[in-house]
């Protein structure tokens, strides 16, 4: 066996001669050092955004992360694509063409399978980017060798969103998000980064590269990248909107599907949710976590209530960035508000200003003119059961006159469809073309507003919802038009609704518009008892069920 000064065979063997770690290296090392310090640092707090508040709190990505899970695409060939998680669930699960694993296990099924790239699809606000920043924190603080990539990998979180020119290519985008004011990188550190290699490129957000043709021509390239970089890995994420039969990725690439949360999952989001905020916000932050929690357990007892689960509400809440809203609403109130549309209203605001603020982006559309334009699109879709998406050429027409009249300003009647679907995902698409609300409650509450919007000068739309009374359809639009105010229309649209035979049949959706309604009065239901009935039997139950109301309403206080 050889000593320190290296003999063999007998014979003595001169020391080798140690060569020193060339300065460059030295140097990159310390430049990569501290660019994980730096990118870590921005990127470990949540925004908070929504409800008209803001509170003070870092929310730590770490302590409120709640593991996303996913389905894995395992369709041979490239056919339709889906339209959202709830599509491509069933699509998989009913071919048996899916496998379910949780989002920090793609690695290593990656792995398995040669593929080193992996492509995120989920709906809007389905924690896609929170995702991303999670994989760049595990890397920088547990080791890239813990979720399955090699060691020593660098992650880089690249917003595609930002990418301005596209004739300078990937690798000079990559280069100048290196250099951002944010990161405060060397000059010429995105060049070195690339010469070394093994880098995890986190491209976020494919679809929020608006034009088709140059999604396409990213999606290119993307794939391209991963040819010519070959010790590196690539994680792109995308709405199921700007995920075209064109812009797909290809074999290279693992495709997964984000699945909404569990109700377990939903539950822990809440108390983990209240135990940083209050903790935060406490003068004494041991007796927080006796608040947090007490507060997290009424927040979870009221959404598994049965009129917040037959009512769309707890859906919402399957949605990272509309449960994290619910959760502000919440503790703003110290419980959920009683009547949903001022939930809807909120959520809502959220994806139309706050969501579009926080993203720094550029289109200026406010949440009341949003609204405003997106309400006649709600009560068009509405107006034919179960549909919930249409055509663009086909809600233009309904659009372009309400453009008009809001003085709105951001191009013609297709723009406007495109920045809500890319830059604030309350109208998600199942292709190009197609367009629907992101969730059927909205598409509701917006119809509901433009109905109320257009009884102010012909009652006559009353007349016409109250012909639906009775009609699943239509049962939540009704509710929510009671449930707003200022001033209410109870009475006109209750008018139209006693003359129903419907009214008498539906007894128990009648005492749903008493409990959802801003005001009540007993004024429809008196003038219907006023009537005299003869031998007309429909009259005479009507009567009875409007008397049952009459005495319900004398004994409670407040009423018109």
């Amino acid at each position: 066996m050889e000593g320190r000064e290296g003999r063999c065979c007998g014979k003595e063997k001169p020391l080798q001669k140690v060569e020193p770690i060339p300065t460059s290296v030295t140097n990159l090392e310390k430049e990569i050092s501290s660019y994980c310090q730096k990118a870590a640092s921005l990127h470990e707090h949540l925004p908070v955004a929504g409800f008209a508040t803001h509170i003070k709190v870092p929310i730590d990505l770490e302590e409120m992360y709640i593991p996303l899970r996913a389905m894995v695409n395992l369709r041979g060939v490239s056919e339709e694509s889906f339209r959202d998680a709830e599509h491509a669930e069933k699509s998989l699960t009913g071919h048996d063409s899916g496998l379910e694993i949780s989002l920090i296990e793609a690695f290593r099924q990656s792995e398995k399978r040669r593929q080193r790239g992996i492509v995120i699809l989920g709906d809007p606000g389905s924690g896609k980017t929170t995702h991303l920043k999670r994989v760049l924190l595990w890397c920088i603080r547990k080791g890239p060798a813990t979720i399955g990539l090699p060691q020593d990998m660098i992650p880089v979180f690249l917003p595609l969103r930002e990418l301005k020119n596209l004739d300078e290519g990937l690798d000079v985008f990559i280069q100048a998000q290196l250099q951002s004011p944010h990161l405060q990188t060397a000059k010429g550190f995105g060049k070195r980064l690339l010469e070394r290699g093994n880098l995890l490129f986190l491209l976020d957000g494919l679809d929020e590269v608006a034009d088709l043709s140059e999604r396409e021509r990213v999606s290119g390239w993307i794939t391209e990248a991963i040819r010519s970089h070959p010790t590196c890995r690539f994680v792109v994420t995308c709405r199921f909107a700007g995920y075209s039969e064109t812009v797909q990725m290809k074999e290279d690439f693992l495709e997964m599907h984000v699945r909404p949360l569990t109700q377990d999952q939903v539950e822990r989001f809440i108390q983990n949710w209240y135990t940083i905020v209050e903790k935060g916000l406490a003068k004494d932050p041991e007796q927080a976590g006796g608040i947090a929690s007490e507060k997290a357990d009424n927040l979870i007892k009221r959404l598994q209530e049965p009129d917040f689960r037959a009512r769309r509400v707890f859906e919402l809440t399957r949605n990272p960035l509309l449960r994290a809203n619910i959760c502000l609403v919440h503790r703003f109130r110290a419980d959920l508000p009683k009547k949903r549309a001022h939930l809807y209203e909120e959520c809502i605001k959220v994806l139309l200003e706050h969501w579009r603020k926080a993203k720094m982006l550029t289109v200026d559309i406010g949440a009341q003119n949003g609204r405003r334009v997106l309400q006649p699109v709600a009560l068009w879709m509405h107006g034919q059961e179960g549909r919930t998406r249409a055509k663009d050429s086909e809600l233009e027409l309904v659009i372009e006159p309400v453009l008009k009249l809001v003085k709105l300003s951001g191009g013609s009647a297709k723009d406007f469809l495109r920045i809500i679907r890319d830059e604030s995902g309350l109208l998600t698409g199942w292709s190009h073309e197609d367009y629907g609300f992101m969730h059927l409650g909205f598409q509701e509450y917006l119809a509901a507003r433009e109905i109320r919007t257009q009884a102010f000068g012909d009652p006559g739309v009353l007349r016409e919802l109250a012909s639906h009374f009775g009609e699943s359809w239509w049962q939540e639009v009704g509710l929510i038009l009671l449930a707003l105010e200022d001033p209410s229309l109870f009475v006109p649209y209750m008018r139209e609704v006693v003359k129903q035979p419907a009214f008498a049949k539906f007894p128990e959706l009648v005492e749903a518009c008493l409990d959802d309604a801003a005001e009540t009065s007993v004024v429809p239901f008196r003038e219907l008892l006023e009537v005299d009935p003869g031998k007309d039997r429909e009259l005479w139950a009507r009567q009875l069920v409007a008397l049952r109301i009459v005495e319900r309403l004398i004994r409670t206080p407040f009423i018109i």
